[in-house]
């Protein structure tokens, strides 16, 4: 099931309603983020990382969400990701909600804040395609064990598209979505499907972007703080939008443009076996088996597709570094036990530490 397929059956429901949905591009001044210019910055290829994530999702009580109606966050991205372009599906339903802490009954209706539905990933050029869509689903106990197994699903992605189990798992999520759709019990209540980049002639920057289930929003009067849509005449006597449903979500780049999560990263596994050798006082073979998978480790790190080119440069230098200084410290402390002196090596390691402790040099 292409997703173009499933967006086609969305579009014709979500016309076919009287009151047409407000798409609000959150005006950059209306950001408090952005008073300084913080978000002034244009996406370069290949050298930041953005993310997506949902704001804020606010449901009203109208429907008795989560008792007879079970609310449903459907976004897809396309990317280019190793060379390729790919799909990435995410779903938000009550699942989530309650794992957060929402209770079945809440007076003041819902709200969901800050999800990831992309994970971070490096700017490869071309076209970001991103479709939100807000459906209501039929709180049924048919209907609830499937959204759960789609919702579980989607939870179990890790946002690395470079392995076919992503691949695999990616469509069982859009599949499972098709297949809601299709019990005639999900009904989607706004969606937007918009793109960005310079290919398409559009700036590509970091913003926010409202998807509200009623016509006529004026942007004029929406502004962002605290990653929250508020409405009012100014940033500062703004009040909480509550008029209407509403998702809130924005496209992030990174601080200083360095991921910190590079630890769960394919090639992490490489890097922990080059610690293991260089924490070893033995130039030869241990440090010189250190030196080989760094090597190796290097290649790996300069074509990872989830690395800019900037943190590519940055990180070898770092492990590099790592890598000698862990070695000679283990020279320093006097670790020359080879493999058959396990407990020796050990024990020059508990000497040390208790050394240490006592405040030794």
């Amino acid at each position: 099931m292409a997703f173009e397929e499933i967006w086609s059956n969305i579009s014709k429901i979500i016309t076919s309603r009287r009151e047409m949905p407000s798409p609000v591009k959150i005006l950059r001044d209306h950001i408090d983020e952005n008073q300084t210019g913080k978000l002034d910055v244009k996406f370069a290829k290949d050298q930041n990382y953005f993310q997506v994530l949902i704001n804020e999702m606010y449901l009203g009580t109208q429907r008795e969400w989560l008792t007879k109606v079970d609310p449903v966050v459907y976004a897809y991205a396309e990317f280019i990701y190793g060379g390729q372009s790919h799909g990435v599906p995410f779903l938000v339903g009550p699942n989530i909600l309650k794992q957060r802490g929402v209770s079945d009954q809440f007076l003041g209706g819902l709200i969901l804040r800050n999800t990831d539905v992309t994970g971070v990933n490096p700017y490869r050029g071309g076209a970001l395609v991103l479709s939100v869509v807000l459906c209501e689903a039929k709180g049924d106990n048919l209907l609830r064990p499937l959204l759960k197994v789609i919702e579980n699903t989607a939870g179990a992605l890790d946002f690395s598209p470079a392995t076919g189990v992503y691949i695999k798992v990616a469509k069982l999520v859009m599949d499972g979505f098709d297949q809601l759709f299709g019990t005639g019990m999900l009904t989607p209540l706004v969606g937007l499907r918009d793109m960005f980049g310079p290919t398409l002639n559009m700036s590509f920057q970091p913003g926010y972007f409202a998807l509200i289930a009623a016509p006529g929003v004026a942007p004029e009067k929406l502004w962002v703080r605290d990653r929250q849509l508020v409405t009012g005449p100014s940033l500062k006597d703004a009040k909480p939008f509550r008029d209407a449903d509403f998702v809130l979500y924005s496209i992030n780049s990174l601080p200083g443009d360095m991921r910190d999560d590079y630890d769960t990263l394919p090639f992490n596994a490489l890097w922990e076996r080059v610690k293991t050798d260089a924490s070893s006082g033995k130039d030869d073979p241990n440090f010189a088996s250190a030196r080989q998978q760094m090597s190796t480790l290097y290649q790996s790190i300069m074509v990872s597709p989830d690395l800019t080119d900037p943190q590519r440069m940055s990180l070898a230098d770092q492990y590099f570094t790592q890598m000698n200084k862990i070695h000679e410290n283990a020279k320093k402390f006097g670790l020359q036990a080879g493999p058959d002196e396990q407990e020796a090596e050990l024990d020059a390691i508990r000497i040390r530490a208790l050394e240490i402790a006592k405040g030794g040099q």
